[in-house]
């Protein structure tokens, strides 16, 4: 919704500037946790949307010293919230919480950030195929219900089951195909349409 708002009042061109503006309200709800903020402004997960559109700014038009400092910044808040998070859910002592450590956590953040700067700056491709295009296909309908509804579906699992590696293995396969169906049966036949909308076109 926040593209669509910036695409309809022509701020695009201002991407960087919206972007540092979004990471300074996360970097604000980080000092001093907002419910509103946090709900409204996506503020605990706006640094890794920050450093996904920086790399997506680094491969279309160059790196520059800003694209550096926004990437830095999200990876430190990013590193931040999810280790506050992980420490959040290793104090309820629950059976999910024991097996999350923050060393881990924080790793996995890292690895992300370095995986995604590999891309952006040309050092690493993945080979065109079959595999690689399903994957980019499934990104965004999976993104929509693999936290609330993935969450969710994983927790009755693991009752029903007495396995968490078989839970979330259920539930990773049900996700994605749920993805697929969403791409297949709403994206491939409302795609065009809503683009033409967005885009402002007849």
């Amino acid at each position: 919704i926040y593209d669509w708002i910036a695409m309809r009042i022509k701020q695009m061109h201002r991407l960087e500037w919206l972007l540092c503006a979004w990471l300074a309200v996360s970097a604000l709800n980080a000092l001093r946790p907002a419910w509103p903020v946090e709900f409204w402004l996506n503020a605990k997960w706006a640094p890794l949307f920050v450093a996904g559109g920086t790399c997506y700014l680094i491969r279309t038009r160059g790196y520059s010293r800003r694209h550096g400092a926004l990437l830095f910044v999200s990876w430190v808040l990013a590193v931040f919230y999810a280790v506050r998070a992980a420490a959040a859910v290793a104090d309820s002592h629950t059976q999910i919480g024991a097996a999350v450590n923050p060393w881990i956590v924080a790793g996995a953040i890292s690895a992300i950030f370095a995986i995604f700067i590999a891309i952006a700056f040309d050092c690493w491709r993945m080979t065109a195929s079959r595999i690689t295009e399903m994957a980019g296909v499934l990104t965004y309908p999976v993104y929509v219900v693999h936290q609330i509804f993935g969450f969710m579906l994983y927790e009755r699992l693991r009752v029903m089951v007495k396995s968490t590696p078989v839970a979330l293995a259920l539930t990773i396969v049900i996700v994605v195909l749920i993805g697929w169906a969403t791409h297949c049966y709403v994206e491939k036949t409302s795609g065009p349409q809503l683009r033409n909308w967005l885009a402002g076109k007849p």
